[in-house]
């Protein structure tokens, strides 16, 4: 599908995640940011993507700072529709 959707685990202490989608595994061609995505959602839902691969990675958040980007969760989905 050109919007697909996106899960992750809850972490226990998170008051929002932040996720953000990119054209290449180094994240510095960012194409998706989202910073606002309150818990206990563990989803989203992409706008219509152009077909290709994409890397994706989520941080969770408390009320005054986020914590890093996950690492060893890093996703990767391609696009051809």
């Amino acid at each position: 599908t050109n919007t697909p959707t996106l899960t992750w685990t809850r972490i226990t202490w998170a008051v929002r995640y932040e996720v953000e989608v990119h054209r290449n595994s180094t994240f510095t061609n960012r194409v998706y940011l989202n910073t606002a995505i309150n818990a206990p959602t563990l989803q989203v839902t992409l706008t219509t993507m152009l077909n290709g691969v994409y890397y994706w990675r989520v941080r969770a958040c408390d009320a005054t700072r986020c914590g890093p980007w996950s690492t060893g969760g890093v996703g990767v989905f391609s696009v051809d529709s």
